[in-house]
């Protein structure tokens, strides 16, 4: 198989990312989610690899940041424990954050990082969207998945 090593400095660090251009590439969960929402308005192949290229640029985006301020696993469960009921109660901006970082017991650092792997997410989409036709971006499913009763 043809496999790819891509070494993304990050700080004083260097991560290595390996991936490889004929297997599934594996998506982080929100890229993931879009792509689901992408195959059902009949993307073209070359659409998809658009879709892949941005992925793969996100994802390397976002590991770094993670890896810099050490967020792991564990941070991200409390994060997103503490961030819909945050969004929920009205919260937006500063107040939002702040208020995740205190119920997710984060640094400030790490509360900053959080900060732009979300901006980041929001360019992603913004980018992704830019690859579809407006015809496919109107069709695109909207709104989130009622909860089963």
């Amino acid at each position: 198989s043809n496999v790819n090593m891509l070494l993304v400095e990050n700080g004083m660090s260097i991560v290595l990312i390996e991936f490889s251009e004929q297997s599934e590439f594996k998506h982080l969960f929100g890229a993931k989610l879009l792509l689901n929402k992408i195959k059902t308005v009949e993307p073209t192949e070359q659409q998809l690899n658009d879709f892949n290229r941005l992925s793969r640029q996100y994802t390397e985006d976002v590991m770094a940041l993670r890896e810099s301020v050490g967020i792991d696993i564990t941070l991200i469960k409390k994060r997103d424990k503490a961030y819909r009921p945050a969004v929920d109660s009205g919260l937006k901006g500063d107040e939002l954050w702040l208020k995740v970082q205190q119920e997710a017991g984060l640094t400030d650092v790490q509360r900053e990082a959080f900060r732009k792997t979300k901006e980041r997410s929001n360019q992603f989409k913004t980018e992704v969207k830019k690859i579809l036709t407006s015809e496919q971006r109107s069709n695109l499913p909207r709104g989130k998945k009622s909860s089963k009763k």
